[in-house]
């Protein structure tokens, strides 16, 4: 199965989708897409997702160590990657086509100039006529453990999009809370809005005001900026999963993550990657040079 007519007329399907998404600017500019693909490529996607075996926890997968405690209860495949996790050629050549779709200059463009506008008001940092866009996406899994507190996303990310991709036991309100801080946060500090600050904040300090639906085939998307904060509440239920694919538009040219078959060609494992960054987390702590 090569990327024909079929692909194209399913990633013009999904562009379409886009187009017609209204956007809520409150209490910063994000928008649901419902649903974002064509329902036979969605059902088609869930029949070849990888196994569990496949997904690296991020602290496994990262070649740096991961600020964030729970970092290794979600768990990514690089979408390059999962064409090479395949079991069989039918889900090699799915996930090969579906990789030119989600990368596709096409799809990129599209959502750039749906957002741009906002972008400009929102990212008087960046030189919009100048900026160059790269975009990536991954797939991933969040276990029982995880979830996010409130946070705003680093400045390199433009635009963060996730696809809900739920179990049919999966509750719909497992999806990404948007939050605003409350005055006491602001009155403590005032300049929070006005800068990334790479926290990760707690719940109590803010308001909830809404949460996108975690339903089958809703793309979740906003506009990265000081003020939008949004996070996951925790998972607590052990047989529930949090299923998605992510996709980061940035102005930054390096990977969201490196390549676990890239490692496993190397003969680095899960478990050996993860004890040489803990390993040098521990000597740069006590000012040892490695």
């Amino acid at each position: 199965m090569t990327y024909g007519d079929d692909w194209e007329i399913r990633l013009q399907h999904a562009i379409s989708n886009i187009r017609h998404a209204k956007i809520q600017l409150n209490p910063f500019p994000y928008f649901l897409v419902e649903p974002f693909l064509p329902w036979d490529l969605y059902h088609q996607m869930t029949e070849y997702w990888p196994k569990d075996s496949s997904f690296w926890g991020q602290s496994e997968l990262s070649n740096k160590n991961i600020a964030h405690l729970e970092a290794n209860l979600r768990r990514v495949i690089i979408m390059r990657d999962a064409s090479g996790f395949a079991q069989n050629n039918s889900e090699k050549e799915f996930w090969k086509n579906f990789e030119i779709l989600a990368h596709s200059e096409l799809l990129l463009n599209e959502i750039i100039i749906k957002c741009k506008k906002l972008i400009v008001n929102s990212r008087q940092d960046l030189d919009i006529d100048n900026v160059s866009y790269r975009m990536q996406s991954i797939l991933g899994m969040d276990e029982k453990g995880y979830f996010l507190g409130p946070h705003v996303d680093a400045s390199d990310t433009v635009v963060n999009l996730l696809l809900f991709i739920p179990y049919s036991h999966s509750p719909d309100s497992l999806g990404t809370s948007i939050y605003e801080p409350k005055l006491k946060l602001l009155k403590n500090v005032p300049r929070l809005k006005e800068s990334f600050s790479g926290k990760y904040f707690q719940e109590k300090d803010f308001k909830e005001v809404s949460r996108a639906p975690y339903r089958p085939n809703v793309l979740f998307g906003m506009v990265n900026s000081p003020t939008a904060f949004h996070g996951v509440k925790r998972l607590t239920d052990k047989t529930v999963k949090r299923r998605h694919i992510q996709w980061v538009i940035s102005t930054d040219n390096k990977d969201i993550f490196p390549s676990a078959l890239d490692k496993l060609e190397r003969g680095i494992t899960k478990n050996t990657n993860l004890r040489k960054i803990r390993l040098e987390a521990l000597l740069k702590s006590k000012n040892i040079n490695t």
